[in-house]
C-alpha cells in the first residue's frame, strides 16, 4: 500500500469448482468500477485454481484462470505476492477437501496476507484452520451444518464479517456489500458513493443486515401472532417450550387463542409448506432433530437476539 488515497491491492480469487458465479461477479465488479472511476488500477486482480486449468461455476459457466497452486507458492516471495486471497466457492463445499490448499492459505495468512471467502468458502478457510476464534458469515442455507462442524468459529448469519484481515461474506449480492466496505476503507465515500452509481445500488447495506427476507415476505403472511407461531416453530424444534415461559411450545398450544388463530390462517401459513400444522412441526422436528440447538441459534442471530461480541471500532 502507497498511503490512504495511493493504494493498490493485488487479489487472488482462488476457484473452487462449483463456486458461485454471482458472489464472484459481484466481487469483482467493485472493483473494476473504482479502477475506472479512479481513472487508474488501484486494484488488481488475478484467478487461480487448484491445477491452473479452467473451473466450472455452479451455473455452468467455465472460467479460464491465470495460475495454478503451484504458481502461487513461487509467486509467495517474489513482486507478485498478493494483498490479499479470496476463496470462492458454491455448493458442494462440504466435499473440498485438499490439504495443500490449506496449508497454502495458513502459510499466505502466516506471511501477513489478508484471506477471505466468499459464499461458502468459509467452510475451506475453517477446514485449513484459520477461523477459529474468528468472526465470520457464511450463506444462511450452510449455517447450521457449518456450526455443527466448526464450533469454534464464531459463525453469523450476517451478510458480511471482517475479523482483522479475515474477510467472509454470505455470497449472493453481499459480496459487493463487503467489497464496496473495501473501498471506501481504502478511499473515500465519494468513490463508494460512484460506484453504487455505476452498479444501479441505491445503497450500501450495514454488515449484520439480515441474510433473508422476513418471514412476513417469505410467507406471505401478515397476522403478528401467527408470524410468533411459526417464529417459535422454527426456534424451538428439539426442546419444546412450556406455557409457563411465556412462549408457545407448537406440541402444547393445541387449544391457546394462538394456536386456533393458526388454524384460521393455515391457508395463507401453509402456502409454502403445503401440509397441515401438526405435519409442518413434525417434519420440521424430524428436518431438526440432530441439530435442534444450531436451528435455534440461527434463528437467534437472524432475529437480532443473541448478543454479538464487542469489537473494537
Amino acid at each position: 500500500m502507497n498511503g490512504k488515497n495511493g493504494v493498490k491491492r493485488s487479489i487472488v480469487f482462488f476457484l473452487v469448482p462449483d463456486f458461485s458465479m454471482i458472489a464472484f461477479a459481484t466481487a469483482i465488479e467493485p472493483l473494476r468500477l473504482a479502477n475506472r472511476m479512479l481513472g487508474h488500477e488501484s486494484y488488481k486482480w488475478r484467478l487461480s485454481s487448484l491445477d491452473g486449468k479452467p473451473v466450472t461455476a455452479s451455473n455452468g459457466v467455465t472460467c479460464a484462470v491465470t495460475a495454478s497452486l503451484d504458481d502461487e507458492r513461487r509467486m509467495m516471495m517474489g513482486p507478485d505476492k498478493p494483498s490479499m486471497i479470496f476463496v470462492c466457492s458454491g455448493v458442494n463445499v462440504e466435499k473440498f477437501h485438499n490439504k495443500s490448499v490449506f496449508a497454502f492459505l495458513r502459510e499466505e495468512y502466516n506471511r501477513g496476507v489478508s484471506v477471505g471467502g466468499l459464499c461458502t468458502g468459509a467452510h475451506i478457510l475453517a477446514a485449513a484452520g484459520l477461523l477459529s476464534g474468528k468472526r465470520c458469515a457464511i450463506h444462511w442455507e450452510n449455517l447450521p451444518g457449518f456450526a455443527e462442524a466448526y464450533p469454534k468459529a464464531n459463525v453469523f448469519a450476517d451478510l458480511f464479517e471482517i475479523d482483522s484481515n479475515i474477510y467472509t461474506c454470505a455470497g449472493g449480492t453481499a459480496a459487493l456489500d463487503m467489497m464496496v466496505k473495501l473501498i471506501g476503507d481504502d478511499h473515500d465515500e465519494n468513490l463508494v458513493n460512484r460506484v453504487c452509481e455505476q452498479a444501479l445500488t441505491d445503497r450500501v447495506r450495514n454488515p449484520q443486515d439480515r441474510q433473508r427476507l422476513p418471514l412476513r415476505a417469505r410467507l406471505g403472511v401478515q397476522n403478528s401472532k401467527v408470524l410468533t407461531i411459526i417464529e417459535l416453530m422454527e426456534a424451538n424444534l428439539s426442546e419444546p417450550l412450556s406455557l409457563r415461559s411465556g412462549l408457545i411450545a407448537p406440541d402444547t398450544c393445541s387449544s391457546s387463542p394462538h394456536f386456533r388463530l393458526w388454524k384460521l390462517q393455515w391457508p395463507a401459513a401453509s402456502f409454502r409448506h403445503h401440509i397441515s400444522p401438526s405435519a409442518t412441526v413434525k417434519s420440521m422436528a424430524a428436518h431438526h432433530s440432530r441439530s435442534g440447538w444450531i436451528a435455534r441459534r440461527r434463528w437467534q442471530h437472524e432475529m437480532k437476539f443473541l448478543p454479538r461480541p464487542l469489537t473494537a471500532t
